[in-house]
């Protein structure tokens, strides 16, 4: 029986074998254009640091021979990012893929800079019209964050997303260090309590100087819960009764509305305990 196996097992073998043919059963498809295309529709950085270079890859269809494509860099930051290639990057015969360095400097801690990168009309005038494959626009997005030091933890409790309202303890607070402002961060609270359903996001506040709740660290849409399909929309000053930051000693409170990037929706709560709550000293 053993033998019998062996030999069917051979068998199938050589089937498959048979079956796999390099032959091809048509013409390879050769590019008639360079298609030249930025590889990465988003690049997103984090750093400490006021400086940073950032590798912007582009790939083409046609490496046949050396060709230079060009670009422009678009910004709102004022001299924070610059390019050494001044809109040029170059493929050398036979290469299909060329990298450029763009450079961040002079950053500032707690901010967010943004730049985009757009192939030029005339190379994008050469796209392949059967592969269809060309990404015009890169952006880079680099957020310069602060130092973080250990700040206790909270058990953090949502009324927002579960029928009655769900507690997980030991979520870890950290706080920035500086002394401009008394600035913490409550670490993926959501992600502790639902996991991947809503995703993983930090939620930074300010504190008063007696340590009292002052205010959540930005406005507008916030990206809580990247994964629910609903952001968290924070405007203290059009919606006060819906937007509200509150403390009872080491007990924090925080109302805020919904939306669905359409219309706003009531009935955004959570609130935590601080096992080491400043104001406690």
């Amino acid at each position: 029986m053993k033998h019998i196996k062996f030999l069917a097992i051979a068998f199938v073998a050589m089937l498959t074998l048979a079956s796999c043919s390099t032959d091809q059963e048509g013409p390879i498809y050769t590019p008639m254009s360079e298609n030249v295309s930025l590889s990465t529709k988003t690049q997103s950085y984090q750093t400490q640091e006021s400086s940073l270079e950032i590798p912007v890859r582009f790939v083409r269809s046609d490496a046949s021979k050396e060709y230079t494509a060009h670009y422009n860099i678009s910004t709102t930051a004022d001299k924070i990012f610059s390019d050494p290639n001044n809109g040029e990057v170059t493929f050398k015969a036979g290469e299909g893929v060329a990298i450029v360095t763009i450079k961040a400097e002079n950053m500032q801690k707690g901010t967010t800079y943004k730049a985009k990168l757009t192939l030029s009309d005339a190379d994008v005038a050469l796209k392949d019209t059967v592969t269809n494959n060309m990404l015009t626009e890169s952006t880079i997005s680099i957020m310069c964050d602060y130092e973080w030091e250990d700040a206790g933890t909270v058990s953090f409790t949502d009324a927002t997303f579960a029928e009655k309202p769900a507690t997980v303890k030991g979520v870890k607070i950290l706080h920035a260090v500086t002394d401009e402002f008394n600035l913490y961060k409550l670490v993926a609270p959501y992600n502790a309590i639902y996991g991947d359903e809503i995703g993983e996001a930090d939620i930074q506040f300010y504190l008063n100087e007696d340590y009292s709740a002052k205010d959540l660290a930005s406005a507008g849409k916030l990206d809580v819960f990247p994964n629910a399909g609903y952001k968290m929309y924070w405007d203290t000053k059009n919606y006060p009764d819906y937007n509200n930051f509150s403390n009872e000693g080491d007990i924090f409170v925080v109302n805020f509305l919904l939306t669905d990037d359409k219309d706003l929706f009531p009935g955004g709560y959570f609130s935590f305990k601080w096992d080491k709550w400043p104001g406690n000293k």
